[in-house]
């Protein structure tokens, strides 16, 4: 449901009306920071924070944007939306590393 009030926040700032754009704007961060306090974790709750960041983008509300691209990589991130080749490690790259992380996945696969 936030998802598609989102979607209608922005459809608002593009039609011009930008003072009730704004004002479900404020609502939208609300539900949203609420949803984020829970825990809750989804491709919807991404998509969500990808349009509220583009529409402070969009709008020159750029802490809040900033703050907003932070937290759109994170939950991408945690939700394994990312290219696994290409991650930074902490410990430098072992050549034994893939093939036994690989080799404990299908031994706990079956």
């Amino acid at each position: 449901m936030l998802l598609l009030i989102t979607m209608r926040l922005f459809c608002l700032s593009l039609v011009g009306e930008l003072g009730a754009a704004m004002s479900l704007y404020v609502q939208v961060k609300r539900c949203y920071h609420h949803l984020e306090t829970t825990g809750i974790l989804s491709t919807r709750m991404l998509q969500t924070c990808l349009l509220i960041t583009y529409f402070e983008l969009a709008n020159a509300i750029y802490p809040a944007a900033y703050m907003g691209i932070g937290a759109c990589s994170r939950q991408g991130y945690a939700l394994g939306i990312h290219v696994r080749r290409c991650e930074v490690q902490m410990l430098p790259h072992s050549r034994v590393y893939p093939h036994t992380y690989c080799n404990s996945w299908s031994r706990n696969a079956h």
